[in-house]
Formats: C-alpha cells, sequence, structure tokens
C-alpha cells in the first residue's frame, strides 16, 4: 500500500510541475530551432501583442500599468520598465501575471528593467520575467525572494539575457522547472547562492543555454529533487559539468524514483565529465560524440587513467556497486561512426592488406531531426499495432517525435524505435461547447470569473479526468471544463 501511495504521489507532482511547463509550450529541443507558433506561449504573446494594437502612439508618454496590483511604467523611448516598492503575492495555487503579459506594453521591446525600490514576492512567481527576448540584463538585489516557493519559467525565452544578478535566496523554493529555459545568450550564471533543498522539480532548468560555458553545481542539493528531464539538454558549448553530487537512482542510496529523460542531450562541446559511479547515466539521453579517459591519478589537463572508453561504453560501464566516489573522465578524441568497440586512441586505425572503397559515403545521410514536443497528458506508449508497452509519459515531459501514424483509425506520433503514443493527449483535439462553461483548477475550484461561451472551440487534451466525481478535460495549466459542457 505504502508503494502504492508513493508512485501516486509521484504522478501527482508531475503533473502539476509538468503542467506548469506544458502551459508555456516548453520542448525539449533548443529554443530556436522550434517553431515560435507552435508553442502555447508563443501563441498567447501573438494574442497579447495583437491586443496592444491600441497602444498609445504617442511615443515621448509613459505607459502606466496595473501589473499584480502594482503600478509600473514603461518608458518608450528608453525602453525601460520601472517597478515600484511593493508585494506580489498571487493567489494559492493561481501564479502571477507575467510582465509579457501587461496590456499595451510590447514585451519583445523591453530592454531593461528598475525596481525603484524593494519589491516582495510571495508564493509563485511562475514566469514572472518570462519571454522578455531584448532584456540583455536584471539586477534582484532589491528583490526579496525569500518566500517564493516556485521558480518554474522565471526567465523562460529571454534569449537575449547575458547578466542576472542578486538571485541569491531560494530556500523556500520547490520547483524550478524551465527557471532558464531558452536563455540562449547566458554564457555563465552565479549559482553560489542558490539553496535547492527543498526543490523537487528541475526539469528542463538550464534547457537550450545554448552559450553557456560554465556552470558550478557544487552548491547544489538535489536530495528532494525527483525530476531532472531535459535538465541540460542542448547546451551545446558547456566544456564541463559536474554532477557527482547528484543523486541519479544510484544503487545504494537513493530510494525513490528519479525521471532523467535526455538530462544529458546535446553536450557538443563537453571535454571534462565528473560523475558518481554509482550513479546509472543510460537514462539521461548522454550522447556526447567523445573517446573519454578517467583521469586516475593525473589531472584534467594530464589524464593518467586506463579507462578509454566511448561514450556508449562509459553508459554500459556505470553505475558500479563500488563505495560512492566520484570520477571524472576527459575528452581525449572524438568518437566518429564506426569507432570500433575498443577505441585505439594512439594511433589511427589503417588497413595494410588490400585496397577498398571506404564504408562511410562521401556524403553523409541527413540525420533525421525530431520535432519535440510537451506531453499535456499523461500517456501509454504503445507499438505499431496499437498494442501496450512498457513506459509512461507524463504531463510536461517533452518527447522528440518523427512524424505521425494511424492506428486503428486514430493520430499518433512515433517516438522511433517502434513506440508511438496518441497525439491526442499531446496536440490535442478541438471540441464545440455545448453550453457555456467556467474554467477550473485541479482542485476542483473554479480558478476565475472567466466564462467560455456556448458554441467556442476549446482545445482538450486526453481523454477525461475525475475530480471529486466529476468528469474534467484538460484544457491548459492547471486548467479544466465540465466534460459535461461539450
Amino acid at each position: 500500500m505504502d508503494n502504492h501511495n508513493n508512485i501516486q504521489q509521484k504522478k501527482e507532482k508531475l503533473l502539476f510541475c509538468g503542467m506548469a511547463l506544458a502551459a508555456l509550450g516548453l520542448v525539449a529541443a533548443i529554443p530556436t530551432t522550434a517553431s515560435a507558433k507552435t508553442t502555447a506561449l508563443a501563441q498567447t504573446t501573438e494574442q497579447a501583442n495583437t491586443d496592444k494594437g491600441n497602444t498609445d502612439t504617442n511615443k515621448d508618454k509613459p505607459i502606466v500599468k496595473d501589473w499584480n496590483g502594482l503600478q509600473v511604467t514603461y518608458d518608450q523611448k528608453t525602453h525601460e520598465l520601472t517597478i515600484p516598492e511593493g508585494t506580489i503575492a498571487a493567489p494559492d495555487g493561481a501564479d502571477p501575471t507575467s510582465i509579457s503579459a501587461i496590456k499595451d506594453i510590447d514585451s519583445n521591446e523591453i530592454h531593461s528593467i528598475n525596481f525603484k525600490g524593494k519589491l516582495t514576492i510571495k508564493g509563485s512567481a511562475s514566469g514572472l520575467f518570462s519571454n522578455l527576448p531584448k532584456l540583455e540584463k536584471i539586477d534582484l538585489t532589491n528583490v526579496d525572494t525569500s518566500n517564493v516557493t516556485n521558480m518554474d519559467l522565471l526567465f523562460a525565452f529571454c534569449s537575449g539575457l547575458r547578466e542576472i544578478d542578486g538571485l541569491t535566496d531560494t530556500a523556500n523554493v520547490t520547483s524550478m522547472g524551465a527557471t532558464f529555459y531558452g536563455c540562449s545568450s547566458l554564457t555563465s550564471i552565479d549559482l553560489s547562492h542558490f539553496n535547492t533543498s527543498k526543490v523537487t522539480c528541475m526539469i528542463s532548468m538550464f534547457n537550450g543555454c545554448s552559450n553557456l560555458k560554465e556552470l558550478d553545481l557544487s552548491n547544489f542539493d538535489t536530495s528532494a529533487v525527483d525530476m531532472m528531464d531535459y535538465m541540460f539538454a542542448g547546451d551545446k558549448n558547456l566544456s564541463s559539468l559536474d554532477i557527482s553530487r547528484f543523486k541519479l537512482g544510484n544503487t545504494s542510496n537513493v530510494d525513490k524514483a528519479i525521471t532523467m529523460k535526455n538530462m544529458l542531450e546535446g553536450l557538443d562541446s563537453l571535454t571534462a565529465f565528473t560523475f558518481s559511479i554509482n550513479d546509472d547515466l543510460s537514462k539521461t539521453g548522454f550522447d556526447t560524440k567523445a573517446v573519454w579517459e578517467d583521469i586516475g591519478t593525473g589531472t584534467v589537463e594530464k589524464p593518467t587513467g586506463k579507462n578509454k572508453l566511448s561514450t556508449s561504453q562509459l553508459l554500459e560501464k556505470y553505475p558500479t556497486s563500488q563505495k560512492q566516489s566520484a570520477i571524472t573522465y576527459v575528452k581525449i578524441a572524438e568518437d566518429h561512426p564506426g569507432t570500433p568497440s575498443t577505441p585505439n586512441v594512439t594511433a589511427p586505425i589503417t588497413n595494410n592488406t588490400t585496397e577498398s572503397k571506404p564504408t562511410t559515403p562521401s556524403t553523409p545521410k541527413p540525420i533525421e531531426r525530431p520535432i519535440y514536443r510537451t506531453v499535456m497528458h499523461n500517456t501509454y506508449v504503445y507499438d505499431q499495432n496499437g498494442a501496450l508497452k512498457n513506459g509512461e509519459y507524463f504531463a510536461g515531459q517533452s518527447i522528440g517525435t518523427y512524424g505521425t501514424k494511424i492506428i486503428d483509425g486514430k493520430k499518433y506520433y512515433s517516438l522511433g524505435d517502434n513506440s508511438f503514443v496518441k497525439a491526442n493527449n499531446v496536440s490535442g483535439i478541438k471540441r464545440r461547447l455545448t453550453h457555456s462553461a467556467y474554467l477550473y483548477n485541479a482542485k476542483g475550484k473554479r480558478a476565475n470569473r472567466k466564462v467560455l461561451k456556448k458554441h467556442k472551440s476549446v482545445v482538450t487534451y486526453g481523454g477525461s479526468v475525475k475530480i471529486h466525481g466529476k468528469r474534467f478535460y484538460i484544457v491548459g495549466k492547471n486548467r479544466y471544463v465540465k466534460k459535461a459542457n461539450f
């Protein structure tokens, strides 16, 4: 019974953490490779910018707007947003309004933010500074985050952001999903003051930080974390990574399931990698093409280890049941297609017998690139005949898809390797309301006063779910509509 309850609690945590990410349409690919119109965030922003068509054309006149109960001022000449002293405290279970959602202020043109006086944030700060593509620097020294519990998507899609200062108090934060997602201009992040002891979700935390060159995680406490999917995916300029303090389902000290799908995918420039020999890296998507040597008693610059392994061999070798310890591998050669099972790194492989044509074509076959999509409703995995396979993806997780397939009249996304998921759980289907309807949250309480009018088309995800004995369809982040209204 205890095991069953733990599994159920795990699924609930995945749902709520995952839905926070799914609501903004997060994908696991590097953000710049994804079409903006395919994400819910981009759709929301596109609509918001349409609504901003009535902006005062007098560029000399500052725009003053309400933002979470504070009067903020936007200077159209300097493109600076000024936030006064005050407190932001979203209701329980809700998120505050992001800056990018302020009507009549073009978030695509905000270059700087000035905190005029102390700003206190309580509860959720999810998405607060997200989707500000021209913001280059933000100084949070005057922002009190000591009572913040949720930092999901805090700077997501701030693609021009180069510097973040003053973010020091994270002691009460429990979720950091996609906090820096798509911050593709960041080259470093000061994490020295981060307290992550209460954090359970780090899904896509640094995903798509494609210019990040270094990341000091020595202060990270991941003892409570059980969701690390796509955490570093797409960080293609990261040269070194030390996750030896992480607990990735090691053989002796972890008593919980940890999801880490494609956590280490796309680290193309990685040359030094430190981890615990008890860590299971097989599900992390670690795919850096390299031949690795452990440093032994030497250094990163001059390794003296005995093990010389390809990435696939490294994944096969660990975890071990030996006493827990950290080990560092350095890249000593490229691992090209055709590298032998035991890499020879001292001399090139030659053929001294007879000439033969190279087996590798002169023009490599193009690699089929997946399209990454976000799961909106928990979904099982099926084979090409529609039969259940082992495995399940939860709301908020990202999946790489390779086209579609119709199975028994229903549309599925292909995941490769004869694995498929129902498209309805990912991209949803449109349903028309037969009655006007309210929006509800996951607790079955009315989310707001908004009414969806009769005959309106609404995108729903997956089958209906039961909340307090009534059936609802998922229509977005922590948003549900009663099934009876369709």
